[in-house]
Formats: structure tokens, C-alpha cells, sequence
């Protein structure tokens, strides 16, 4: 469960957590093989999920790194997320654009976020996550 506080801060607060991507314990790796990801989960809120990529990478896109989205859904769900599902948000600038294939050639995490008003409470489950199609 969660409750988001903003605490004086001037952005919209949030709760996240994050899996390493990179293979023993290596900073990052290319997940291009997978062709994506699959995730079983339920929440009250729409979780965003971020492609982690390495430091200099997120530094040189103004931290806009490619993500979908998931659905509210109260029973357990699995979605399909095709790389190609994975966009950079709409306020990044021309300068800081990358192309997802070239994103996920340097993965470094799958980041899930809630963001919200602050008060916003609610509950959320992530039960499995794996390569597109092998969440079933």
C-alpha cells in the first residue's frame, strides 16, 4: 500500500521501485532479445514502467527515458510490453531524444512508478516480470 506526500517538494510525488537488469551484477546489458517484457500485477493506480538505462545515458536525455504504461486493475492482470511500446515522454527536447532499439541496447533497470497529487493512497502487486510471453 502507499500514500504519496509531497512534503513541500514542487513536483507531484511518487512511489517506485526498480529490478536490475544487468547480468552478475554487470551495470547494464542488452535486452534486445527479449523483444520486451511481460508483467503480472494489480494496482489502484496506472503504474508507468521506465527503461533504466546507464548514468551518462539518462544524464544526456534529460532523464526522459522511454516508458509505457499499466492500466488500473483490481484483479491480477498480465500485460505485453513490446519494446516498441516504449516511448520517451512528450516534453523532451529534439537534443535529447534516443531511439528505444538503441535504449534497450544499454539496459540497466525496469523502474515502476505511481506518481500522483499528494493524499493519493492505494494499493499495488507486482508478482511476476519476465521476457514478452512469459508471464502466462
Amino acid at each position: 500500500s502507499f500514500e504519496l506526500n509531497q512534503a513541500g517538494y514542487e513536483y507531484d510525488p511518487f512511489v517506485g521501485f526498480a529490478f536490475g537488469f544487468g547480468k552478475n551484477n554487470k551495470y547494464s546489458a542488452d535486452g534486445t532479445a527479449m523483444k520486451g517484457i511481460c508483467v503480472e500485477y494489480k494496482s489502484t493506480e496506472p503504474i508507468v514502467v521506465e527503461l533504466g538505462l546507464t548514468a551518462s545515458t539518462e544524464s544526456s536525455i534529460g532523464y526522459a527515458n522511454p516508458a509505457a504504461s499499466l492500466l488500473k486493475s483490481t484483479s491480477l492482470k498480465v500485460a505485453e510490453l513490446a519494446w516498441a511500446n516504449f516511448e520517451q515522454p512528450d516534453w523532451v527536447s529534439a537534443k535529447q531524444t534516443i531511439a528505444t532499439t538503441a535504449a534497450v541496447k544499454e539496459l540497466s533497470s525496469i523502474k515502476f512508478k505511481i506518481t500522483g497529487e499528494d493524499g493519493l493512497s492505494g494499493t499495488f502487486a507486482v508478482t511476476k516480470v519476465g521476457p514478452l510471453g512469459s508471464c502466462d
